[in-house]
C-alpha cells in the first residue's frame, strides 16, 4: 500500500468518525427526486391537510428550483424530464396556489407536452390522479379482501409479503369510486389531456382521457382483474372480511405514526384509514406528525426525503471502520455495531426478524442483509441476532431461488401481490438483492 493510499484511507476514516451520532449511527437526508415532495402534498390535499402558508411557500421553492431547463423534472440531476415527476409536480405547485400563467408551469406544460401529457405517466401517478378525480376510478388497482383472508390460516402470511401486503390493503379500501375526492374544478388538469376525443372519459364535469394504465402489468389485463374484483366484492361480501382487513392496517401503524418507516406508504395508509367507518381523527393526527420528521430544509427550500434511512448508512460505515481503521476508531465501530443489533426487528413468533430500510415498519431483504454482512466480524459476540436474520432470509427465498425486497414470494396469491397487480407496484426476485444475501449466506 502506498503512502498516498494509506494517508487517504486514513483521511476517510476520520470523516466517518466525526459524521456519527451519539446513538451510533449514521444519517445523512436522504433525497430522492421532486416527485416525492409532490407525492407528499397532494395526498395531504386529499387529507384536507395542507401544510400552512409558509410551510407551502418553501415547498413551493424547491420544486421551482428543481424543475430542468427543459421545463421537466428528472427522476435524477442531469436526465431527461421525466413524465410522472413532471405531472406530479406540475399538479402540486397547482395544488399549492402557482397561477397557471407562472413560466414555471407554461414550461412544464410544454415539456409534459412534448412528452405525451398524462398518456405517458405510469401506475403510481395514475393510482394518485385517480383518487384526485383527475383519470377514471378504472386507474385505480384493486383486490378482492377474500384473496389474502383465504391465506390467514397460515400465519404470518400478510407480514411475509411485507411493504406489498400494505399496499394491498391499503387499496382495498382506496380502489373504489367512493375514495374519489376531485379537486376543485379550477384545478383539474385539463390542459394535459391528450387531444384524442375518441377516448374520452368523464370524472364529475370534467372531461378527461380514458387512457391505458402503463408501467408493469398496468394495461387492460390489469384493470379487467380489478373491475372483476370490485364485482366479486360488492356482489358476493365476504362476512367481517372488512373489518380484518381494517384493524390489520391500524395494527402496522408504528409508535412513531408511520407506515413501514417511509414517506408514502404512510401517505397512502392515511388516506386508506380516512375511508374507515368511526372516528380515526387520532391516527390520522398521528400520521401526519411523524410525517413532519420527513421534512428537510436547504438553500432552495423545503422537501420531503423519502425515508429516514439509518441502517444502510450505518452498516457500510461499520464496515469500513472495522476493515481500514486503526484501534484509534475502534470504539465508533462498537457503538455502531450495538445500534445495528438495537434495530433488528422479529416478524415471525419463532423471532426471527431483520432491519428495515426505514425508520420503522417491515423488514426487508436487501437492509437485512447488508446490516448482516456488516455484523459478520460480530458474529461470536451475537449469535442469536445473527441466527435470526439468517433463518428470516431464508423463509423469504423465491419460488425461482432468488430474494425480493419486501415480499416472500412462494404460491399463487403471493405471486399475484408481488407481480403489482394489486397495487401497481411490483417486487418481484432481484439480482442485486439476491446477490447481497448470497455473499452473507455463503
Amino acid at each position: 500500500m502506498t503512502d498516498a493510499i494509506r494517508d487517504s484511507l486514513a483521511r476517510g476514516v476520520l470523516a466517518l468518525v466525526v459524521g456519527q451520532e451519539a446513538d451510533g449511527s449514521w444519517r445523512v437526508p436522504l433525497e430522492s427526486d421532486a416527485s416525492v415532495t409532490a407525492f407528499a402534498l397532494l395526498l395531504r390535499q386529499y387529507l384536507g391537510r395542507l401544510p400552512d402558508t409558509e410551510t407551502l411557500r418553501d415547498f413551493v421553492s424547491y420544486l421551482r428550483a428543481t424543475q430542468s431547463a427543459d421545463g421537466g423534472w428528472q427522476l435524477y440531476p442531469g436526465g431527461p424530464d421525466n413524465p410522472d415527476a413532471s405531472v406530479l409536480v406540475y399538479t402540486a405547485l397547482k395544488v399549492c396556489g402557482v397561477p397557471s400563467g407562472d413560466p414555471v408551469l407554461m414550461a412544464a406544460r410544454r415539456s409534459i407536452s412534448r412528452m405525451g401529457g398524462l398518456d405517458s405517466i405510469c401506475q403510481p401517478a395514475r393510482t394518485l390522479l385517480a383518487l384526485l378525480g383527475q383519470l377514471p376510478v378504472a386507474h385505480l388497482p384493486y383486490g378482492s379482501v377474500r384473496l389474502l383472508h383465504e391465506q390467514q390460516g397460515r400465519h404470518p402470511f400478510l407480514d411475509l409479503m411485507g411493504i406489498l401486503a400494505l399496499g394491498s390493503v391499503v387499496m382495498m379500501r382506496l380502489g373504489t369510486s367512493a375514495a374519489v375526492r376531485p379537486l376543485p374544478e379550477s384545478l383539474y388538469l385539463s390542459e394535459l389531456r391528450a387531444d384524442n376525443p375518441s377516448r374520452q372519459g368523464r370524472v364529475g364535469s370534467m372531461e378527461i382521457v380514458d387512457i391505458p394504465p402503463q408501467g408493469f402489468r398496468c394495461g387492460r389485463i390489469s384493470r379487467f382483474f380489478w373491475s372483476m374484483n370490485r364485482i366479486l366484492d360488492r356482489r358476493l361480501p365476504v362476512s367481517d372480511a372488512d373489518s380484518r382487513a381494517d384493524q390489520w392496517l391500524l395494527r402496522q401503524q408504528g409508535k412513531d405514526g408511520v407506515f413501514a418507516g417511509m414517506l408514502l406508504p404512510t401517505g397512502f395508509a392515511l388516506a386508506a384509514l380516512d375511508q374507515l367507518p368511526g372516528e380515526h381523527e387520532a391516527v390520522i393526527n398521528r400520521g401526519l406528525e411523524g410525517w413532519s420528521f420527513f421534512e428537510a430544509r436547504d438553500r432552495r427550500g423545503g422537501w420531503y426525503q423519502f425515508s429516514l434511512a439509518s441502517a444502510h448508512d450505518t452498516a457500510q460505515a461499520l464496515r469500513a471502520l472495522w476493515e481500514y481503521s486503526e484501534d484509534a476508531s475502534l470504539q465508533p465501530a462498537l457503538r455502531a455495531k450495538e445500534f445495528l443489533v438495537s434495530q433488528f426487528q422479529a416478524v415471525t413468533v419463532e423471532g426471527s426478524g431483520g432491519w428495515t430500510f426505514g425508520s420503522s415498519g417491515y423488514p426487508d431483504a436487501d437492509t437485512t442483509a447488508i446490516v448482516l454482512w456488516a455484523l459478520l466480524p460480530f458474529q461470536a459476540l451475537h449469535q442469536t441476532v445473527v441466527a435470526r436474520g439468517v433463518d428470516w432470509l431464508l423463509q423469504m427465498q423465491s419460488y425461482n431461488g432468488g430474494w425480493a425486497p419486501y415480499s416472500a414470494v412462494t404460491g399463487p396469491v403471493a405471486k399475484l401481490i408481488a407481480s403489482g397487480l394489486f397495487t401497481g407496484y411490483a417486487d418481484l426476485p432481484d439480482v442485486d438483492v439476491t446477490a447481497r444475501v448470497l455473499r452473507v449466506l455463503g
